[in-house]
């Protein structure tokens, strides 16, 4: 690419549209964008609602383990504050 901008002072579009992989007319409309301000998204995904779904064993399932977890902090917490009620409060 570095050898097409020394040669030619204005291939920009066509050298980095190569590089891209896109039509120089597609990279040249966005370059243009660009430089005039506007504003440029990606186009959006197509709404599917149930793509995330997963069947009932699965949440079951999830919902074991996080109870599991959720049970262990708990018992963490109280062992930690029967341990901070044991020891004696620091006073200066």
């Amino acid at each position: 690419m570095l050898s097409a901008l020394k040669q030619n002072p204005k291939p920009y579009p066509k050298a980095c549209a190569r590089m891209v992989g896109i039509d120089s007319r597609r990279w040249a409309a966005h370059v243009t964008n660009l430089f005039l301000g506007k504003q440029w998204h990606a186009p959006r995904k197509a709404f599917r609602p149930s793509a995330g779904l997963t069947s009932y064993e699965q949440r079951e399932k999830r919902r074991l383990a996080m109870s599991v977890t959720k049970a262990k902090e708990k018992e963490m917490k109280e062992e930690k504050e029967a341990e901070r009620q044991v020891r004696p409060a620091f006073s200066a």
